[in-house]
């Protein structure tokens, strides 16, 4: 793997990301007991570090992404630096990686790219869908 090479002349480099995001939400109801497990758990995924960059994620945690162990990874340890330039999608329930947004278009222009549909019926496809995606309600 490598850093995809910047094409354009003007603006700044950037790798489209997404992150995974763990919340401990605000409740009358956690214990202080309750609130030690969710933290543990969330500790016990950044110790997995190594695991995680095994399996070619770019690791949030410094103490490893830092280390001499991590730098020894090849070739996870060549790309790291894209986090450094890492654009995330638009806020909205049906973006992100993996996402009905990403289903859409990829749908859309892969119809497009077998000769299925014209870039204009994939374009208008991607704005029909997507438009009917950003007027509904968020499921959570």
């Amino acid at each position: 793997m490598a850093l995809f090479p910047h094409v354009f002349d003007e603006g700044s480099y950037a790798c489209q990301a997404d992150s995974h995001t763990l919340v401990v939400p605000k409740s009358p109801k956690l214990t202080p007991d309750r609130l030690d497990r969710s933290l543990k758990f969330i500790r016990s995924l950044l110790d997995q570090s190594k695991t995680w960059a095994e399996g070619g994620h770019i690791p949030t945690w410094l103490p490893f992404r830092d280390s001499a162990e991590y730098r020894t990874l090849q070739p996870q340890a060549q790309y790291a630096t894209a986090a450094d330039s890492a654009a995330y999608d638009p806020g909205g329930w049906y973006s992100g990686s993996g996402s009905n947004f990403e289903l859409i278009t990829g749908s859309a222009i892969g119809a497009m790219m077998a000769g299925l549909s014209t870039p204009q019926e994939a374009l208008d496809e991607m704005r029909t869908k997507l438009t009917n995606l950003a007027a509904t309600a968020s499921p959570i």
